[in-house]
């Protein structure tokens, strides 16, 4: 378990500060409606960027 705290901080801070009801709470304000595409799209890119950068790329040698 400590592996995994250690090495996905940041997505287990995310998991635990988005379980708590503060969205219902951000919805309500008028800034949200603005900000929620910006956060939206970030999120994607930033889940894209870690995804693309774990995986395996078994086209690693044809370029030789």
């Amino acid at each position: 378990f400590s592996y995994y705290l250690t090495n996905s901080f940041s997505v287990f801070a995310a998991a635990v500060l988005l379980s708590l009801p503060i969205v219902p709470y951000l919805q309500r304000k008028a800034v949200f409606q603005r900000v929620e595409p910006v956060l939206a799209t970030g999120i994607f890119v930033l889940s894209l960027v870690l995804t693309v950068s774990s995986s395996y790329n078994p086209f690693i040698y044809f370029n030789f």
